[in-house]
C-alpha cells in the first residue's frame, strides 16, 4: 500500500503561507518559521537568533483548510501534545485559511 503524502501543490501553498506569515507578522531576519513535510505530516520549526526549535506538527487530512494540530512540548523535546495553546496558532490558522 502506498504511503500517504502531502501533494506537491499543497506543499507549495504551505511554503508560500509560511513565507507570507514571516514577512507580515515576524518581520525579522533573525526570527522566522519554516515548514518541513514528511509523509502526511507538516512540522513547523521556529528559528530565533541562531537557535532552532520545533513548534508543532500538523497532519494533512486531504484539504488545505482542515489540518489536525498537535503542539510539540519543548520541555520534553519531541513529545507531541494534542491539546493546548501556542502563539503559533496564528500560523496554523493561516494555513487552514489558505486556498
Amino acid at each position: 500500500m502506498k504511503k500517504k503524502t502531502i501533494p506537491p501543490q499543497i506543499k507549495e501553498q504551505v511554503d508560500e503561507t509560511v513565507q507570507r506569515f514571516n514577512q507580515e507578522y515576524i518581520r525579522s531576519p533573525d526570527c522566522y518559521y519554516t515548514a518541513a513535510c514528511r509523509g502526511n505530516y507538516l512540522y513547523l520549526h521556529r528559528y530565533s537568533f541562531g537557535r532552532e526549535g520545533p513548534i508543532c506538527r500538523l497532519k494533512y487530512t486531504g484539504r488545505m483548510d482542515d489540518w489536525e494540530f498537535a503542539i510539540i512540548n519543548t520541555v520534553q523535546r519531541g513529545t507531541i501534545l494534542t491539546n493546548g495553546f501556542s502563539p503559533v496558532w496564528d500560523l496554523s490558522t493561516e494555513l487552514s485559511k489558505a486556498r
